[in-house]
């Protein structure tokens, strides 16, 4: 049966379409083809970067760069949008490029800037870009690399012979960006390095909107509840308070009542849910647009829209589509709030799928100081190794995660073999110490269980404990666990946090400050646990009421 929309409606309509419109058209500009020639470049060598030139203002003007750079998971990104990323890459500065020799930029470095330049400007070595090997696509992903650099993004510092960037370095803004841009046949135009979030048939986490300050915060319909709207309360020009409505009840809200002057409760019509949202956002979440979809149409792989709905505030700075992945809807949003929305962190889930638990936390293990960071794994993942640095204490303090699936008629839990599929938890914390990465024994069997740790006023010392993820879910009457080394000093009370059984270490709290040090350090560590279980449930969608999930969470 069609749907009538009143006169409101169709004006909001008409705004979503032209926003959408503008949100994925690609822009008539892109990064600069031209080139200031600077010191040692043959001719055969700038006519192999001229077509690199071309091949990166294609991509820009098709848009898959840009889609690409949106489904990739990115670290070290100073909190930038993926639009905000594309933005930059892509402004209109002529490129001065450089062709040195390996000693220039190092062993093992198909280019590089020197120092933290302003412009760009870049080098790019010689025995790269003459090489066979090099296709055309490879080296203009080197070239928007090294671009990246000249606006502000760059690696995980090194350590020694051992380079902390071994696996956060994958993540990174640079790398992404060019690895986004192909090198056949190693991988195609418009791949993301490791993890592409679209990848993830049964839950997923969109890129983010807006920026970096705030604290974090969780809104999370429970269990068998999906978002059917979104209450909104705004300025003219910001959206200061946010809340889902899950089935028809509202969850508590993120954010604050603030200068807001108006308040929007929006409901997606019967039979719909909520698939996502249209943002427009800089350091703050500006403006509001959410997106309904037919439920029916969402089971049967479809992603068009039913109707759009204004939530408030003002549609400047960079507008972003975060809309679910085919099949999927509205869960959970994360993000950073105090006075208004600084970000927003869009969670999807697939219909009809087996409801696992809500998070829950465990006791704090240190202190609740300093900067706060509060993390997911991917995918119903669980982590699967901790890495960052130490030293007398823990200085920094991070993850990898993997997704996990159900196989056989049973549902038995199993952690996803699949290795692209591997993904960082950020780190947090400072440069001090020494760098280390710890797996369980194998990452394909075994997950994080706990924590054993050290700790008074810092984190002075962190191991992971963890088990055979099948037996930790299955009701045997006790499972082995094993330890992964001690990280750290031996100052502090000796502590330890254990998630209940059938319950993985899905995420990390973390607080970090330099109260004693010039650095900062990891001040606080609260675990993140959460029920995994395939086990066959028939998933309903009630249109009754349910519990609503507050940060400290339950589980089923």
């Amino acid at each position: 049966m069609p749907k009538t929309l009143s006169a409101s409606r169709t004006r909001v309509l008409a705004l979503g379409l032209f926003l959408l419109a503008l949100c994925s058209a690609p822009t008539a500009w892109a990064l600069n083809g031209d080139v200031i020639w600077g010191s040692g470049c043959s001719d055969p060598e700038r006519e192999k970067i001229l077509a690199a030139m071309a091949h990166i203002e294609s991509q820009f003007f098709g848009g898959e760069f840009r889609e690409c750079v949106e489904d990739a998971v990115m670290v070290w990104d100073n909190h930038a949008t993926p639009e905000a990323i594309v933005r930059r890459i892509r402004e209109n500065e002529a490129t001065k490029i450089h062709c040195v020799d390996a000693s220039v930029c190092g062993a093992g470095n198909d280019g590089c800037v020197i120092g933290r330049p302003t412009h760009e400007e870049i080098n790019l070595f010689h025995g790269y870009i003459q090489a066979s090997t090099t296709p055309v696509e490879g080296l203009a992903g080197t070239i928007v690399h090294e671009v990246a650099h000249t606006k502000g993004w760059f690696h995980p510092p090194r350590s020694g012979s051992h380079p902390d960037h071994s696996f956060a370095y994958s993540f990174t803004v640079p790398v992404q960006v060019g690895h986004c841009l192909g090198f056949p046949p190693l991988w195609p135009v418009g791949e993301p390095n490791f993890l592409a979030r679209s990848s993830l048939t049964n839950e997923t986490e969109l890129a983010h909107v807006g920026g970096g300050g705030g604290q974090p915060y969780e809104l999370r319909c429970t269990n068998r509840q999906i978002a059917r709207g979104a209450r909104v309360e705004a300025s003219a020009t910001r959206v200061n308070r946010l809340a889902l409505r899950c089935n028809a009840v509202l969850t508590p809200s993120a954010g604050s009542t603030a200068d807001s002057t108006e308040t929007v409760d929006y409901q997606c019509p019967p039979g719909d849910a909520l698939v996502g949202f249209l943002a427009a956002s800089g350091s703050l979440v500006n403006g509001l647009l959410a997106l309904c979809g037919d439920i029916d149409d969402v089971r049967a792989g479809s992603q068009a829209l039913s109707t759009f709905g204004y939530l408030g505030g003002e549609f400047t700075g960079d507008v972003s589509l975060r809309q679910c992945p085919p099949h999927q809807v509205v869960k959970h949003v994360y993000g950073r709030d105090g006075a208004r929305i600084d970000q927003m962190r869009v969670v999807c889930k697939a219909l009809d799928t087996t409801p696992h638990g809500n998070p829950i936390n465990l006791p704090r293990l240190g202190t609740a100081r300093g900067r706060s960071e509060r993390r997911h794994c991917l995918g119903n993942g669980v982590m699967v190794s901790i890495l960052g640095r130490a030293g007398g204490e823990v200085d920094r303090l991070g993850g990898e995660c993997m997704p996990t699936r159900g196989a056989g008629f049973f549902g038995a839990l199993q952690i996803d073999a699949d290795l692209d599929k591997l993904h960082l938890l950020p780190e947090v914390g400072g440069p001090g110490g020494s760098y280390f990465q710890d797996y369980c024994d194998d990452i394909f069997a075994d997950a994080v269980v706990g924590f054993q740790v050290r700790s008074g006023a810092r984190l002075d010392q962190v191991r992971a404990i963890c088990a055979d993820a099948q037996d930790w879910a299955s009701s045997a009457a006790s499972v082995p666990t094993h330890r992964t080394p001690p990280r750290g000093g031996n100052t502090g009370v000796p502590r330890q946090r254990l998630c209940p059984r059938g319950h993985f270490v899905v995420g990390m709290h973390t607080w970090s400050d330099r109260t004693v040090h010039a650095t900062d350090t990891v001040h606080g560590l609260t675990p993140i646990c959460r029920k995994i279980d395939y086990r066959p449930i028939l998933q309903q969608l009630p249109d009754g009421a349910g519990t609503v999930g507050a940060l400290s969470g339950e589980a089923r």
